[in-house]
């Protein structure tokens, strides 16, 4: 038991990966990032944690479409960024933002996903 304890991950990305594989929140604190943090904070934080492979930004767009990939952050009205965890881990942390604040996080996490 004390070993199993021991073992037990103690990073968020891990235990996301492990126990609750997707999930979003728009109140607290997640993977070190609060709800209203500033972008710029947010980055900052997550890049502490891994390198992300690739970073994407997206923004609203009209039907059929509903959003499109645009270079560079958008930190006037709605956006999303995406951050690509490829470690073991193997998922995705995608902060929305309203006016470069973070207004939702959410994380999607699959380890035993192979690429092929």
């Amino acid at each position: 038991m004390v070993a199993w304890l021991y073992l037990w991950p103690h990073d968020e990305r891990t235990t996301a990966a492990l126990n609750t594989s997707s999930g979003q929140i728009a109140a607290g604190q997640r993977f070190q990032v609060s709800i209203g943090d500033s972008w710029e904070k947010a980055d900052k934080k997550i890049r502490r944690q891994f390198n992300p492979s690739y970073t994407m930004w997206e923004k609203p767009s009209p039907p059929p479409a509903y959003s499109q990939t645009v270079d560079g952050p958008v930190l006037l009205g709605d956006a999303t960024v995406t951050y690509r965890d490829q470690s073991w881990r193997n998922g995705t942390i995608t902060l929305k933002l309203l006016n470069g604040r973070v207004v939702q996080i959410s994380w999607s996490y699959s380890p035993l996903y192979i690429d092929t």
